[in-house]
């Protein structure tokens, strides 16, 4: 028996498993946010990358058609997006 707690000599205090328990249960919180978080990322990041691929192929068709040939008339250019040219022209799209 301690001098001033009753508690057992080799039992931490109950505040102290109380804190111990609360910071445990926050971790698991934190990681499960962080898990789905992740989650969102990569399906936000893998949409982001289907449509640059999908701008990437449009603007390489449109540039490989002749001008009076069979086309989208109703549509502007898609070579007219400065982003997608500037990734086509660093090579990170093809």
């Amino acid at each position: 028996m301690g001098l001033f707690h009753k508690t057992k000599p080799n039992e931490p205090p109950k505040a102290l498993l109380d804190t111990v328990a609360d910071i445990q249960q926050r971790l698991k919180s934190l990681e499960t946010d962080m898990r789905d978080m992740r989650t969102d990322w990569n399906t936000t990041y893998d949409k982001f990358h289907a449509l640059t691929m999908r701008m990437a192929k449009r603007i390489k068709r449109e540039e490989e058609t002749p001008e009076n040939g069979p086309g989208p008339t109703n549509e502007p250019p898609a070579i007219s997006n400065p982003l997608a040219m500037n990734l086509i022209n660093r090579g990170h799209l093809r």
